[in-house]
């Protein structure tokens, strides 16, 4: 097991030299960058001085990217990283109460503990270090995804076809076509701050819009308490506006239910896209927090 992960770390540490922060609109990447540099604004000293002497720069926008790029290669060396992404605790009771969903610590909660341990411990060695960094940049971002909180016999609404329009488009404009899980990952990011093309100008206007009680709040909690605020979140705002269109919310998880293409109507899309500012202001004040407290003297 160590030599798979310190082959994991040799590989992603050799990728920190091609990894740069971009500002053109890509996929979820868009969404992890921000978060991320809305995190490096709220690093505490001792953090920035020691992400500075571990990583030779501060650039988390940088980091946030690469477990995502590197996510087949990561696989390869380490089986079961794929999962780190997601807390997906089942919508029902009886589906989340047979367990299975962190299966071996192959969630992102566990991860979280597991590399925030590894960043504090300075006996550990520097790759070792950089790995954690690039791992908590990454995931906690994840866990402020609503639906990388949550399923519902739907892959966390990956099963879910989905067709909407977007404020701004034009009239006329055949509908989009998605799923669920990618639509919030990507199109409610742009939908969200379509006027603005510039990611750093975006981290700037969450952080503007946070003031010092909402931040000490959003930071408090571990990493348990921020995917159970997830699922909840999707299961009243995503998942119970969407199941309305049939016979609402029942267990055993619909699956037939969830492989229709769903129509989503202006009202759901821009209740997602308000919904998108404010998580990833609380992923980017999670980082921060995780990274504060591992660096603390």
């Amino acid at each position: 097991m160590r030599r798979v992960a310190a082959a994991a770390v040799h590989l992603l540490t050799l990728l920190l030299a091609l990894a740069g922060s971009s500002s053109t609109w890509a996929w979820g990447a868009s969404g992890h960058r921000i978060s991320a540099l809305v995190a490096e604004e709220l690093l505490s000293p001792a953090a920035r001085s020691g992400i500075t002497a571990l990583m030779g720069r501060v650039d988390l926008a940088a980091d946030a990217v690469v477990l995502d790029q590197q996510k087949d290669a990561l696989a390869q060396r380490m089986p079961g990283s794929r999962r780190w992404h997601y807390d997906a605790q089942p919508l029902c009771a009886a589906d989340a109460a047979a367990g299975g969903h962190c299966a071996g610590g192959h969630c992102a909660t566990a991860q979280i503990a597991r590399h925030a341990a590894v960043l504090a411990d300075t006996t550990r060695s520097d790759d070792s270090r950089r790995f954690a960094l690039l791992v908590l940049v990454h995931v906690v971002a994840d866990l402020a995804q609503p639906l990388h909180a949550i399923t519902h016999g739907d892959g966390g609404g990956n099963g879910v076809a989905v067709r909407y329009r977007l404020p701004g488009d034009r009239p006329g404009r055949a509908l989009r076509s998605d799923n669920l899980h990618a639509a919030w990952d990507s199109a409610f990011v742009r939908g969200a701050f379509a006027k603005v093309r510039d990611e750093r100008v975006v981290a700037r206007r969450l952080l503007d819009g946070m003031d010092a009680a909402t931040r000490t709040r959003w930071a408090q909690g571990s990493a348990a308490d921020w995917q159970a605020e997830s699922h909840q979140l999707a299961k009243a705002r995503i998942y119970a506006p969407l199941y309305a269109q049939f016979a609402g919310l029942r267990c055993p998880a619909p699956h037939a239910d969830a492989a229709r293409p769903v129509v989503l109507d202006d009202a759901a899309v821009r209740d997602a896209i308000a919904l998108v500012p404010q998580q990833l202001a609380r992923a980017g004040v999670r980082i921060a927090a995780v990274l504060n407290q591992a660096f603390a003297p």
